[in-house]
């Protein structure tokens, strides 16, 4: 989990300064090993689905997953 509380900014296209909502962020990840060489990983991004920016005008990705097959020799 991550949060963020309010803070100051600048706006992109006025440069006018503005305040920059709070948010937080929820996000999982797990793993399995899969024999002697291979790992599964898995892991999910903003499970909230939450809309935030992390700078005026910069808006961040919804709900997002991942996927990563590993071999090790």
């Amino acid at each position: 989990m991550l949060g963020t509380s309010r803070r100051p900014d600048v706006d992109l296209n006025t440069g006018a300064p503005v305040t920059d909502a709070g948010y937080a962020l929820v996000n999982v990840g797990a793993g399995l090993k899969l024999g002697k060489h291979f790992r599964v990983e898995g892991r999910a991004e903003n499970v909230l689905d939450a809309d935030y920016q992390t700078a005026a005008g910069y808006n961040q990705p919804g709900l997002s997953g991942y996927g990563t097959l590993i071999y090790s020799y």
